[in-house]
C-alpha cells in the first residue's frame, strides 16, 4: 500500500486471486487507480454533511481505509485519521455503511479483495 496525502487522492492496495499469470500483463497501476477513483465518486454521492456541522462552520479531512471484496462489500473499515470534529468523523463511518454495496470489483483485474484507503473532506466552499 502506497501512503498518500489528503489531497493525493485514493491508494491501493491490490490482492490477486491465485495465480493469474494471462491477466498479469495487462494490468497497469493506473487500472486500479482508476477503480479507486471510481470508489472515491461513489463515496462522494452518498456523502451527507452533517447539518449541526455545516451550521458551526465546521470543515475537515478524515481518511478512511476499507477492504471490499469482489462483490463490492465492504470487509472491514476504520478512520485513520480524524477530521478533528466528532461530528464529521461520524458521519464519514456512517458513510461507509450507507454506501454498500460499492461498486463490484471489475472482473478483468481478476481481484479477491481490494484494501483502499481515501480522503473524506467536508469543505464549505
Amino acid at each position: 500500500e502506497r501512503d498518500l496525502g489528503p489531497e493525493d487522492g485514493p491508494s491501493v492496495e491490490v490482492v490477486k486471486l491465485g495465480d493469474v499469470p494471462s491477466l498479469l500483463p495487462h494490468l497497469t497501476p493506473l487500472t486500479h487507480e482508476q477503480y479507486a477513483a471510481r470508489i472515491a465518486a461513489w463515496l462522494s454521492q452518498h456523502k451527507r454533511y452533517p447539518r449541526r456541522a455545516r451550521s458551526r462552520g465546521i470543515e475537515g479531512v478524515g481518511r478512511l481505509a476499507f477492504e471490499i471484496d469482489p462483490q463490492g462489500r465492504v470487509l472491514a473499515y476504520r478512520l485513520v485519521e480524524s477530521t478533528g470534529s466528532k461530528l464529521l468523523d461520524k458521519e464519514i463511518l456512517a458513510l461507509i455503511e450507507r454506501a454498500q454495496p460499492l461498486p463490484a470489483i471489475p472482473p478483468e483485474l481478476g481481484l479477491d479483495r481490494m484494501a483502499i484507503t481515501i480522503p473524506i473532506r467536508f469543505d464549505l466552499r
